[in-house]
């Protein structure tokens, strides 16, 4: 399973959905170690060729894998995460969702994820460390071999994608282009459940059997079920993390080998779609469809001279989906409110007194589609900070929007006008 932290986040870190609903005690006696390995290598190795043809990669090395229990992964993300993007960028990345209203006030993302991943976690493939892991300590549902051999094609199909193209690196960038993290891990995620089935079945990867079903039950299990309280606790946002690169990857990717039959599966981790809309919408993707050009970077020079750049980055129709379906203002209507999306980005400052200022500029399709956002995101703006800690404008297809103090509002929304692409 990817983690998207930042665009983010991309993560394709650690872990895969449990592809049934959890029942059962977690197995007792489990075997040793080294018994636990020399199982997955055996099934790793027979697998190998296997899903390598599936999604036409000929030249591919060895995989490492070892075998951990759940405390021991659980000790080890959180670290990892804040050692390989930083602590004070995942700080800045948690602020500044909080200010969107992304997540609650004070909430921890790289914690948070993390013990939601470990949560539903049946096994994994580090990029940080190209690794795959296989767990000791299984959940009973998870033990027969069926199921098995399903998480270890999802799982090597990412380590496959990682010798095509680094997904470290493509993590990095994801920190601050939320939007292209989305992508990725939707693209990844997409590709690996359809090898999954594909392997299940026994099929080629384009007859392989639809796996949002599967998904889909999951994730109403996991919402019904006492034995998931990380996924009861987490905001909209972060469980989104979970299943919405899945579901929509895996409807894209199934798009894309249907139309590119001719041609190998793995073409797309070179040529992938150029947003998450394009991801939402294949019929988008397939018509070149871009998003807006929206620059912000000139703001650093242009804001007063005590203010210190925070975070910039970028939000894509999934975060905004995301986001809609967080606030009961709009929960009912995300797809109108996100609807239209053309681009979005933001950019953030600390004023010499602490205080964070985030400004914002989104483009859409129509004017009418800015009009739902500007009046969706400001029922969601002010319940989140109160109508005095936020202004919004639209102009045209454009809405330009200020979070901070009401003193910075004028001013802050004039240049963001001065940075607005013509309508």
């Amino acid at each position: 399973m990817g983690l998207r932290l930042g665009g983010i986040l991309i993560l394709l870190a650690l872990g895969t959905l449990v592809p049934a609903a959890r029942t059962g005690a977690q197995s007792t006696g489990a075997a040793d170690r080294d018994s636990v390995e020399a199982r997955a290598e055996r099934l790793a190795a027979g697998l190998l060729p296997v899903v390598a043809a599936l999604i036409g990669v000929s030249d591919y090395g060895p995989i490492t894998i070892e075998a951990r229990t759940k405390t021991e992964l659980r000790t080890m993300i959180t670290p990892l995460l804040r050692e390989f993007y930083g602590e004070e960028a995942l700080r800045r990345r948690s602020r500044v969702s909080s200010a969107l209203g992304l997540v609650p006030p004070g909430y921890d993302l790289a914690a948070g994820y993390a013990e939601l991943l470990i949560e539903v976690m049946g096994g994994g493939y580090d990029v940080f460390q190209q690794k795959y892991y296989v767990l000791i300590d299984l959940p009973s549902a998870m033990a027969d071999p069926a199921v098995q051999k399903m998480v270890a094609a999802h799982e090597i199909t990412h380590a496959l994608q990682d010798q095509q193209r680094k997904i470290a690196g493509e993590m990095r960038r994801g920190a601050t282009d939320w939007d292209y993290g989305f992508v990725c891990n939707a693209v990844t995620e997409g590709m690996a459940y359809q090898v999954m089935m594909a392997v299940a079945a026994g099929v080629p990867l384009a007859a392989a059997p639809d796996a949002t079903p599967m998904l889909a039950h999951t994730q109403a299990a996991m919402a019904a079920s006492a034995d998931f309280p990380a996924y009861a606790r987490a905001p909209a946002y972060v469980r989104d993390m979970i299943f919405g690169p899945a579901l929509s990857g895996l409807a894209f990717c199934r798009a894309y080998i249907a139309d590119h039959a001719d041609h190998p599966a793995v073409d797309l981790l070179h040529q992938v779609p150029a947003s998450g809309e394009q991801v939402l919408h294949y019929e988008k993707f397939v018509a070149g469809d871009l998003p807006f050009a929206i620059d912000l970077s000139t703001l650093d020079g242009r804001v007063p001279d005590t203010w210190q750049p925070f975070l910039a980055g970028s939000l894509g129709e999934f975060d905004l989906l995301a986001l809609c379906a967080e606030h009961t203002a709009t929960r009912d209507s995300a797809s109108t409110v996100a609807g239209g999306w053309d681009g979005c980005r933001f950019a953030s400052y600390t004023t010499s007194g602490g205080d964070l200022v985030l400004l914002g500029l989104s483009a859409w399709d129509s004017a009418r589609d800015a009009a739902e956002w500007s009046a969706g995101y400001a029922r969601i703006l002010a319940s989140c900070h109160g109508p005095e800690r936020f202004a919004i404008e639209q102009a045209g297809h454009t809405v330009r929007f200020v979070i901070g103090p009401a003193a910075t509002h004028r001013e802050m929304l004039a240049l963001l006008a001065t940075a607005s692409p013509a309508d």
